[in-house]
Formats: C-alpha cells, structure tokens, sequence
C-alpha cells in the first residue's frame, strides 16, 4: 500500500515538475529557455527514488529469518545457538543503521531540492549584500562574494547535520558496542575539521578562480596541472600534519609482528618505510589496516583494534593489501582520477565559455551570478553528474575487481587460511551483512561481499598450479 502510494506521490510530482513554470517562479525567476534546472531535478528524483528503493530491498533481504547455505558451507558461522545469536545481534544492528540512513537520506534530498530551488539564490544574493563591493578591489569581490557564499550554504546544514552525526554515533553505534567517542572528542573533531576545510576553502577558492580568470578557454590545462601538484603535495602534507591531528601515532609495539611485517615487505620489495599502530579504538570498535605515501616512504598503519587478531591473519591482510601495491592498482586508480579530472575540466570550461552559460545560470535563478567563475563551476558540476554516475558504477566495479586480484595475490604468497580466517573475524566483529541483495551489492558494494571472496579464495588455492608455486616459494 505504501508503495502505491509513495509512487503515486513520484508521479504527481514528475507531473509538476514537467509544468516548467511552476519551477520557475519557485526560483524566482522568468526564465522561459531550455529547462536545465528542471532536467536536473528530475534527474535527482529518479536518482533517488532508485537507491532508496534499493535501501528497501536490501533492508528485506537483511530481515530474511534464514542466511545462504553458503554461509554454513564456508565456515562464516556453525549451526548452533552461539552463533545464531552473534548474526541476530548482526542483523539487528545492519538493520538499525539502515533505517537510520534511509531517514536521513530523504531529509538530505528534501534539503537538497530546497537548496537547488530556494537556497542557493537566496544565499547568493545574500552573500552580495554581505560583501560590500564599494570597500575593496573589484577584482576582489568575486573571490569575496564566493567565499561568503561557501560558508553560509555550509552553516545553513551544520545544524541537521551534526544532529544526524550525533544520532549515529551516540545512539545507533553505541547501542551495538561499536561508538568509543566521548562528546568531548566528538566536539574537538568537529571543530579541527571545520578549521581545515575552512582553511583549505579560504586557499584554494582563490586560487581556482584566478586560474580560471588568467588562462580563459584554456584554464583546464593549467588547473589540471595545479591540481596533480596539489595532490602530490597532500600526500605528503596529511600523514604528517594532519592525520596526526586526530589520531595518535606511534610504533608497532608487537616485536613479533613487526619483524614479520618487516620480513613480508623485504620480500615483496615494498619500501617500507615506518610501521604504525594508531588509537582508533578511542572512537570505534572497527577495524583498519592500510598503507600511505610514495616512492620510498611507504608506510602502513594498523588499527590498535585489530592486533588482537593471529598474526597469520594480520600478515594476510597486509598481503592483500601489499597486493594493491605489488599489482599496481593504487597508480592505475590515481592515473584514471587524473583523467577523470582533466577532461571534467575541459567539458565544464566548454560549458562555461559556451553561448548557452547565461541561459543556465538563469535557469537555475542565479542570473546575478554569471560573473563568478566558482558559481560556474559548481552549476556545470551538477549538470555533469549523470556521467559522474556512469563513471562511478564503472570505477566501482574495476575496484572490485582490483580486490579479487589482491585477495589471489595474498594467496599466491601462501596465506589463503590466514586471509579466510582474517576476513571472517573482521566480518564479525564489524557486523557486517552476510545476506547482501544482488542489486544493491552491484550498486554499492566496491568490495565483494565476504562469501564471493571466500568461493574466490577456496577457488584459487586449489588450483594446482597455485599449489605448486606456494610450495616452491616455501622451499625458497
């Protein structure tokens, strides 16, 4: 009955939204052109109609009283009251969060198609009145106006969305033995957070927009350009300024594992550089391992959360993760985000320099704002996200891929047992779903779920071939 009812809304809503006067006058504006703004809304109603419709079936198939014959099959859980109750403890948990997030998806679309409609002309000719032009350079005020516009469209949601942080933390984790925060800590993360990204904004807006204004038609080679060395410089910047502010690092403390480790990357030649634990346990139970940095300052940082685990487990997962590295996913993933950005540029600039820019900017009420470069920027942005979507489906699938190779590569080194053992004990103590639905899993998931890359692993181990080369490599 909801469903009929709630599509029944949908179609109603299309209607209205085909009636492009309507639209418009809620904007504020007379423009009678193209209908941009309109194709852009109904691109992200159908949009999200779509994944909350995969919210539900994947909130079904989570209550499915029975699991896969697999999941006894592999091992993942045994027949048997204790781990029965483990997986209701699970279920319930994927199935609290997933409420959550479904009511915070629709809050975040009702606050999106205000801001899209309403908002962001509002706070554009708002933010002009802040800034007064008269007291500065002219040649400043665009960058100015931008800024003003940032922060109040960024104040506006700070409110319902640290509400929605504090919920998830404080209630839905915490019910699941998973939110470690205090609210102390939970207010000091979010004020270094709202420092840095306030600090960056108030960098780079600047910075963009005088690349844009200084190389016209052709700025996309140059901030193509600015933003490869910005990304080089960041990788060094974050591990040593500004991860550091949130999380303690400091040296393997397990002798044992670490000379293993060191034994593991001396092998695989990885330059590894320094080897790190950190706090995480002093804001989630969860559990992290991964690697940072290039060239020869490599470095991999465990979750304090995890060292509890075999160390066979642990360097099977390193080994998965060395695999990434070994197989060269990590350049090939920087290498297409670098095209990625390079031709988004050069559509966006295409755009922006095209005879149709005014009649955009109308359509989405912001008339007033064809001067700003940055404003221009983000209107062509949105107009670009259902190619974004297609990319990111098909960057979502190539990472899957990436994490089967990764996962045959651990094998190939002879930790196929480790990396089975190492999966299902994250899996349990993550309380991850072990029921996924196809379609939601294609949509979402960048990481196979735990039964395909346990049949991937078994798979692969016993394969002859395999079998005689980790033999040889023990020999060796």
């Amino acid at each position: 009955r909801w469903l009929r009812c709630l599509a029944t809304s949908i179609i109603r809503g299309l209607r209205c939204m085909f009636n492009f006067n309507i639209i418009s006058e809620l904007v504020g504006n007379k423009y009678s052109g193209f209908p941009y703004l309109e194709c852009y809304l109904i691109f992200q109603v159908i949009m999200h109609i779509f994944q909350e419709y995969l919210e539900w079936r994947q909130l079904r198939k989570t209550k499915e009283p029975e699991l896969p014959d697999e999941v006894y099959e592999l091992g993942v859980l045994k027949r048997g009251d204790d781990d029965e109750r483990k997986y209701m403890e699970t279920r319930q948990y994927q199935i609290d969060k997933r409420r959550f997030g479904m009511v915070k998806s629709w809050v975040d679309f009702m606050l999106v198609l205000a801001g899209i409609i309403w908002l962001k002309p509002y706070v554009w000719r708002f933010a002009g009145k802040v800034v007064e032009p008269s007291s500065m350079d002219l040649k400043d005020v665009e960058v100015y106006h931008f800024l003003a516009y940032y922060f109040l469209s960024h104040w506006v949601m700070i409110p319902i969305d640290t509400c929605f942080s504090l919920y998830s933390d404080f209630v839905i984790e915490e019910r699941h033995g998973f939110n470690k925060k205090t609210l102390k800590l939970f207010v000091t993360d979010f004020v270094k957070s709202e420092l840095l990204s306030s600090i960056f904004a108030c960098v780079l807006i600047p910075i963009i927009t005088y690349i844009i204004k200084w190389g016209g038609e052709s700025f996309y080679i140059y901030l193509w350009v600015f933003f490869q060395v910005f990304g080089i410089f960041m990788m060094w910047f974050a591990p040593n300024f500004i991860m550091p502010l949130f999380n303690k690092f400091e040296q393997l403390t397990d002798d044992e594992l670490r000379g293993s480790i060191e034994e593991l990357a001396a092998e695989l030649k990885f330059p590894l550089y320094k080897l790190f634990q950190i706090d995480g346990s002093k804001r989630s139970a969860h559990s992290n391992a991964y690697f940072f940095g290039f060239w020869k300052f490599r470095r991999i940082v465990l979750y304090d959360t995890m060292l509890h685990l075999p160390h066979a487990s642990i360097l099977a997962i390193l080994g998965h993760e060395l695999g990434h590295w070994k197989l060269n996913h990590t350049v090939k993933g920087m290498v297409i985000a670098s095209v990625q950005i390079g031709v988004t540029f050069k559509v966006i600039g295409t755009i922006m320099f095209s005879p149709a820019a005014p009649d955009i900017f109308a359509s989405f009420g912001l008339s007033e704002a064809t001067h700003s470069v940055m404003m221009g920027v983000m209107v062509c942005s949105m107009l670009l996200e259902p190619i974004d979507e297609v990319l990111t489906r098909a960057m979502t699938y190539m990472t899957r891929v990436n994490e089967f190779q990764a996962d045959a590569f651990a094998v190939d080194l002879g930790k196929a047992e480790g990396l089975k053992d190492g999966l299902k004990s994250l899996s349990e103590e993550n309380k991850s779903d072990l029921n996924t639905d196809w379609l939601w899993g294609w949509y979402h998931l960048s990481h196979p779920t735990l039964i395909e890359r346990l049949k991937a692993i078994g798979k692969r181990a016993a394969d002859e071939n395999v079998k005689r080369y980790v033999e040889l490599k023990k020999k060796e």
